[in-house]
């Protein structure tokens, strides 16, 4: 590994027990109870160095923890990650009979979270707590309360802080978060996202064949929840449809098995999805057997480079419901900003080492475009999306996506991945200098 000075045995193992710590506190985004739980031990962590920094947490429940003698002089780091997560039905795991109950092997660490975004917010406490890794005093750490859910993010108050509360150097702005980008195949390699899509949910309430008219029609839309306008108490199962769960953003419409039972059951009543964990697709749908077409209502999700006044325009002629206000859907496009950055150069000249990075942009929608749509100083900030957790792969025949059963953080990628943000950290902070 590169650069043992950065890495070291006895740095690791305190992450994988801050990793393995932040998994076994269930922070489901629905439960503000165990988000609240999984904060709590960050802000002993960040706390413990009380004389060096001020640590607390602003009006929307994020966690904040800034330099008490920043300097406005000097290039600055900004490291975010959220704490929560999707929640995790314990049938669908193979490795663990329990996702919120971490297990550590030679390869892994397996828990709901482990990748998005508890990954991240080990990192910072690790940097925290181990602050010779880089000069620290220049670095800010932001762990927001509540990113998943596709509703309002709470990073929405850090962009809005931004330059004020949360102060800004007059020079470089590196701001990463920490969502997981890391790809474990046969060369590491990492993912920087400049860009993130918009991410739209509409609701659309008719007979299953006009649900499948429309998505004939509009292909880029995908089916998170269907469910009957209502159930009739003596419905019976007829059969059942199964495949892949896994994030809405990576999930397509042919690995659906919502979609596939909208075209091929479309005169069947339809049972399937979660209408609130509208970030995952789900991998099972119940199909009846009834007597006449009933009135469904189907959630549907739409994730690209389209502006929310552009995808209005497409949905014109369309009877539809913002299941979301459109609001919370727009996405962010940072790549002029980022193209002739700090940042991008530093990561740029380093390539060609253990862990190429990539620009690319982001199937999904990350704090990022949160932060980046309310702060009032876009043009001081180089803001990526950037960290260790890998956002899928396969081991052992065990496939582990973020958002779906047997969720793992990759070690030996991770690492890797940690060394290289370390390093980007360490050059922006003294470049200059």
């Amino acid at each position: 590994m590169a650069n043992d000075k950065l890495i070291t045995p006895k740095l690791l193992e305190s992450y994988n027990n801050h990793l393995m710590e932040l998994i076994s506190r269930k922070s489901v985004f629905r439960d503000d109870t165990g988000i609240r739980t999984a904060l709590a031990y960050c802000e002993r962590v960040l706390r413990s160095d009380s004389s060096a920094r001020l640590t607390y947490y602003d009006d929307a429940g994020n966690l904040v923890s800034l330099p008490r003698n920043f300097d406005a002089a000097r290039n600055a780091v900004f490291l975010s990650a959220h704490i929560d997560t999707v929640d995790a039905d314990p049938a669908e795991w193979v490795s663990i009979s329990n996702p919120f109950e971490p297990q550590e092997t030679s390869t892994h660490i397996i828990g709901r979270g482990a990748n998005d975004c508890k990954a991240g917010v080990a990192f910072m406490l690790l940097l925290s707590e181990f602050h010779n890794l880089i000069p620290t005093d220049n670095v800010v750490f932001l762990v927001s309360y509540r990113e998943e859910g596709n509703q309002a993010k709470t990073s929405t108050e850090i962009g809005a802080k931004l330059g004020s509360a949360i102060p800004l150097s007059n020079t470089h702005n590196l701001f990463l978060c920490l969502e997981n980008t890391t790809r474990a195949e046969l060369k590491v390699s990492m993912e920087a996202y400049d860009c993130e899509p918009c991410n739209a949910f509409i609701a659309i309430t008719d007979i299953v064949p006009k649900i499948r008219d429309f998505l004939s029609d509009q292909p880029d839309w995908k089916p998170i929840s269907i469910q009957p306008e209502k159930l009739p108490s003596d419905a019976v199962i007829s059969k059942s449809r199964s495949g892949v769960s896994g994030h809405a953003a990576t999930i397509k419409n042919q690995e659906n098995v919502l979609y596939n039972a909208i075209f091929e059951d479309t005169d069947r009543m339809l049972s399937g999805g979660d209408a609130v964990q509208t970030s995952v697709v789900d991998n099972k749908i119940d199909i009846y057997d009834w007597p006449q077409l009933l009135r469904h209502r189907a959630v549907l999700n739409y994730r690209g480079l389209t502006s929310v006044r552009e995808l209005r325009e497409r949905l014109r002629d369309v009877d539809y419901a913002e299941y979301f206000p459109f609001s919370y859907a727009v996405g962010s496009d940072r790549r002029d900003a980022i193209a002739s950055s700090l940042a991008k150069k530093l990561i740029l000249n380093a390539n060609g080492r253990d862990v190429e990075v990539r620009f690319t942009p982001n199937p999904g929608r990350s704090d990022a475009s949160a932060i980046w749509n309310t702060t009032r100083h876009q043009n001081q900030l180089d803001l990526l999306t950037m960290g260790p957790g890998t956002r899928s792969h396969i081991d052992n025949g065990i496939s582990r996506k973020t958002h779906g059963p047997d969720e793992g953080f990759h070690k030996a990628s991770g690492y890797l991945a940690m060394q290289r943000i370390l390093e980007l950290c360490r050059s922006y902070l003294t470049e200059g200098e």
